[in-house]
């Protein structure tokens, strides 16, 4: 079993929305498991509007909304930070009603649950941060066990292939595989988008995004630019920081990952 537990971006705001997204999925999850709310007509079994946003939030085992739940409050966390409060949970509901009806133009089961929504979330991220680390813990048994980083755009590619390469051959078990591709493909399309449209912007600390890496551009300074820029890490968390022109040798900056008040190094890494 793998496990993400923590994605290395900078935070702007709080996720206020994906709070809220997480509290009514369990909500939820707790109404229709007690025998109220309209849960038949809550599976996704055809393009009933109603039913194509409301599987979203129905989930079938404690397990089944605990993982979608660790995972959502992972990814959904950094990319509605760095979105906007409102932008974000019309972003999540939409890529799950294109995941549910992938789902239904290719396996056609009925099916419940956040996963193609979340998969959306993860193709997000991998549009805006693909070269970001992603921390993840495995267990194969009670011994067997460890914790490892991989950048966004080896693990999420491995997941999207490994899921693609299930579907294709058939599927395994319940687990709507065509949702998760659908999820996948509508998220990282949607992020190529809204960066290139402006909608989504980041900040001069943040790695390139998959559109900089695309058109050969970033954020990232060189050491051919003026005087004053440069990179230098951050001797409380370790992030790497930017230097701006305008900021100078001994000048007090604020590291955006952790806050602590730093000075600027004589020759930022990157200028030696």
């Amino acid at each position: 079993m793998l496990i993400p537990h923590e994605v290395e971006t900078l935070k702007q705001k709080e996720p206020f929305a994906n709070y809220i997204l997480i509290g009514l999925t369990i909500v939820t999850y707790i109404v229709t498991g007690v025998g109220f709310g309209p849960r038949e007509s809550m599976i996704l079994r055809d393009f009933s509007p109603f039913s194509l946003v409301a599987y979203q939030f129905m989930h079938g085992s404690f397990w089944h909304i605990v993982m979608n739940m660790i995972v959502l409050w992972v990814f959904g966390n950094a990319i509605c930070s760095n979105t906007n409060n409102l932008l974000y949970p019309v972003a999540y509901v939409l890529l799950g009603v294109l995941a549910g009806s992938i789902h239904l133009a290719t396996d056609g089961g009925p099916v419940i649950g956040a996963s193609g929504s979340i998969c959306g979330i993860i193709g997000l991220y991998l549009a805006m941060y693909p070269r970001n680390y992603i921390r993840c813990v495995w267990f194969a048994s009670a011994m067997a066990r460890g914790a490892f980083k991989m950048r966004g755009q080896t693990l999420i590619v491995m997941w999207f292939l490994t899921d693609l390469m299930i579907a294709l051959s058939g599927g395994a078990g319940r687990v709507a595989y065509w949702s998760h591709i659908g999820g996948y493909i509508g998220g990282f399309v949607t992020g190529i988008v809204l960066l290139h449209g402006g909608v989504v912007s980041m900040t001069r600390f943040d790695n390139p995004t998959v559109l900089d890496l695309i058109t050969k551009t970033g954020r990232r300074k060189t050491d051919q630019e003026p005087s004053g820029t440069g990179m230098f890490d951050c001797e409380h968390c370790g992030a790497s920081l930017e230097t701006a022109p305008e900021e100078k040798p001994g000048d007090s900056v604020t590291c955006p990952s952790c806050g602590e008040e730093l000075v600027v190094p004589a020759v930022p890494q990157g200028e030696a």
